[in-house]
Formats: C-alpha cells, structure tokens, sequence
C-alpha cells in the first residue's frame, strides 16, 4: 500500500520549461548579448541547477552572478500550474505524505510553488539541488527522501515517485519505488508505452492509479 508520493516539480507540477526557455532566452541577451536556443537549453535541461546555467550560459560569469541575473527577471516569467493539480495534491495529502524531489535551487523551487497558487505547507519534505550532489538517473538522488520516511516508519515499497521524464523513472525504479509518468509533458505516451512505463495522461487520473497499486 502506497503511503508517501514524491512528485518531481519541473514539468510535472508546473509548466516550467516553456516558462523558463523564455526567461533564459531574455537573460542571454540582456545580460550577456548572446542568442540562446531552444537545442542550446535541451542540451543542459535536467542538469543540476548551478551546472545547468554555467553551461547555457557558457560561463561567461561567476555562478552567483549568472544566478542573480537570471533570477531578476523571473518576475516577468511565473510559473504556471497543469489543469487541477492544485486539486488532485489537496485530494492526495489527506491520504498520503507528500514531496517534492528537485535537482532545481530550493528558492526557484519556492517561489513556483507560490506562481502555481500552493504553500510549501501541503509537502512534507522539498528536496532540492542543495540536498544531495547525486542527480537523476541515479538512484541514490532519493536516499535523503527515504531517510527521511524511514523515520516515519514508511520503507520503500510504500512510497510512489510521479515524474514526467525517462530519468525520472530509471531513477526511481533502481531505487526500489513505484513509479508514475505523466505522458506528453516532456516524453511522448507511445515512449511510456514502447518501454513499458506504468504512466497516466493526467494528473487527474494519479488517485485512481495509486489505488490500484
């Protein structure tokens, strides 16, 4: 029986990558007059966050000076949340733990809870870039998650990842948990299907899946 469900947040719970292309693209030629493309960020997507903006942006600053450029006009950019996922995680919390497992910086993973109209209050944990230095596809990226549910007395069998990218789930499945994908986010239904991948359409389906689990 499932207990816990760990959701990764970019493309999953909110529309981030064509929000954050447009703002990246903007920061290229304000801050740096150069013209960075759509192949130039899928590229370095899904990398940890400090690696991700070195690389797109070529180094052509200090780490936390490409961090603050890019951040001053995120403003212009929110984030945007998926049809009814504000509705399926309150549905979900009153049955399940939940989490939030992110290679992104815990502040951007922050503010875009607030963009999609959540509190970081319904999660019971956030993990960010800053709480391991293993990313996916490697399993271990989840050891601080189930650290933290082992102590709550829930192991691994109980606990569900919901990702939307092939990563997400060799990741999760090497690491012993269950595993969700959300099709046609960031990895095409005939993928999922082609793999073999357990997978829903929409977030609304996720409560159905996770009963038949």
């Amino acid at each position: 029986m499932i207990k816990a469900v760990l959701f990764d947040f970019d493309d999953t719970l909110a529309k981030t990558k064509v929000i954050r292309y447009k703002a990246i693209k903007e920061a290229g030629k304000t801050f740096y007059n150069i013209d960075i493309t759509d192949k130039d960020i899928d590229q370095h997507w899904g990398k940890p966050f400090n690696t991700f903006l070195s690389d797109v942006f070529r180094n052509l600053a200090d780490i936390d000076i490409l961090t603050k450029n890019f951040k001053s006009i995120l403003h212009k950019y929110p984030n945007e949340p998926f049809t009814n996922t504000d509705k399926v995680l309150n549905q979900l919390r009153k049955k399940y733990l939940l989490a939030i497992i992110s290679s992104s910086h815990p502040a951007l993973i922050l503010s875009g809870i607030s963009e999609i109209g959540m509190t970081p209050e319904i999660f019971f944990f956030i993990q960010s870039s800053e709480d391991t230095t293993v990313h996916k596809p490697y399993p271990d990226v989840f050891l601080p998650s189930i650290e933290k549910l082992k102590v709550k007395g829930i192991n691994k069998s109980e606990i569900l990842y919901v990702g939307d990218a092939i990563e997400d789930y060799q990741a999760s499945s090497n690491a012993g948990l269950h595993f969700c994908g959300i099709a046609d986010r960031s990895v095409e239904e005939k993928i999922f299907i082609e793999r073999k991948i357990p997978y829903i359409k929409n977030i609304e389906e996720l409560p159905f899946f996770i009963e038949k689990l």
